[in-house]
C-alpha cells in the first residue's frame, strides 16, 4: 500500500455490515448457492477490521423499519400470498368464515 494514502478502512467497514445484515436476515441471496455468497464474504473479508460502530445509525433505522406495522403486512403479504391463486385462497377463505358465521 502507498505510505501516503489514507485509509479510514470504509471498504472493510461495509463488507462488516453487509455481513450483519445477511446474518440478520434482511438480505437475501438471489444470485448463487449461500455456500457460494457464505465463500464470497469469507474471502472479501479475510483481513477485515470491524468497527461496529460505524453503521449504528443505519442498523437502527433498519431496525425501526423492519418493527413497523407496514412492513409486517408486507412480510406476511410475501411469505403466505405470493401468487395470484394464494391471494384468491386467502379470500375465499375468508369468504367461507364470513357466510359460515352468517349462517349460524
Amino acid at each position: 500500500m502507498c505510505p501516503d494514502y489514507k485509509n479510514d478502512l470504509e471498504v472493510t467497514y461495509y463488507i462488516s455490515f453487509l455481513k450483519d445484515l445477511r446474518k440478520a436476515g434482511v438480505l437475501h441471496n438471489v444470485l448463487g448457492s449461500d455456500e457460494e455468497v457464505a465463500q464470497l464474504f469469507n474471502e472479501i473479508g479475510t483481513e477485515l477490521v470491524p468497527n461496529p460502530t460505524i453503521y449504528e445509525d443505519v442498523k437502527r433505522h433498519i431496525q425501526e423499519h423492519y418493527e413497523t406495522p407496514m412492513s409486517w403486512m408486507f412480510r406476511f403479504n410475501h411469505d403466505h400470498l405470493g401468487g395470484t391463486w394464494s391471494i384468491a385462497g386467502f379470500f375465499g377463505v375468508i369468504l367461507g368464515l364470513v357466510l359460515s358465521g352468517i349462517q349460524t
